[in-house]
């Protein structure tokens, strides 16, 4: 069977997550300026996700074309905020978990919640910030993180 060109066609996605540190302390308007500048970097490249600060480490979901995702991670490696830089997951999938954010910015040591609202999320980064695992292989955990992840967003767009 021949395709038509209004034929919508499947990518493949990728979804990549890695912790680096920070070079430097920055501030909360500093990590918004970041915020803002990859949100409009990621909508030209069709890429969405959330960066994560805890403290002086930060923790990057994206989610987009794998070939974009390959060169956007040469990009990041390069930027001299960070260092230390580890991809601890990488999957193909077929849909986004962050697909309204093109960059939501998380930073968990200013927030708001309860402890007790976050504990799960805390514990799957310090889990990831050290490598120790929260299950019995990385995917439990990485899926978990990102379910974390869209959950708290969605928390704190309902009560915005």
């Amino acid at each position: 069977m021949k395709s038509s060109n209004h034929e919508v066609h499947r990518t493949a996605l990728k979804r990549l997550i890695y912790t680096s540190r920070a070079t430097r302390e920055f501030s909360l308007p500093e990590h918004e300026a970041m915020r803002r500048d990859f949100a409009r970097r990621n909508r030209d490249r069709d890429v969405t996700g959330a960066l994560v600060t805890v403290g002086s480490r930060f923790l990057q979901v994206l989610e987009g074309s794998p070939a974009t995702l390959d060169s956007l991670l040469e990009v990041i490696r390069a930027d001299d905020r960070h260092e230390d830089l580890v991809v601890v997951y990488e999957e193909t999938t077929g849909a986004r978990r962050f697909a309204a954010w093109r960059m939501a910015l998380i930073t968990l040591e200013r927030t708001v919640d309860s402890p007790d609202q976050n504990a799960g999320l805390r514990r799957l980064l310090e889990a990831q910030f050290t490598g120790e695992r929260c299950g019995d292989d990385g995917r439990a955990d990485a899926d978990s993180l990102v379910a974390e992840l869209a959950g708290y967003l969605l928390r704190a767009a309902a009560r915005d």
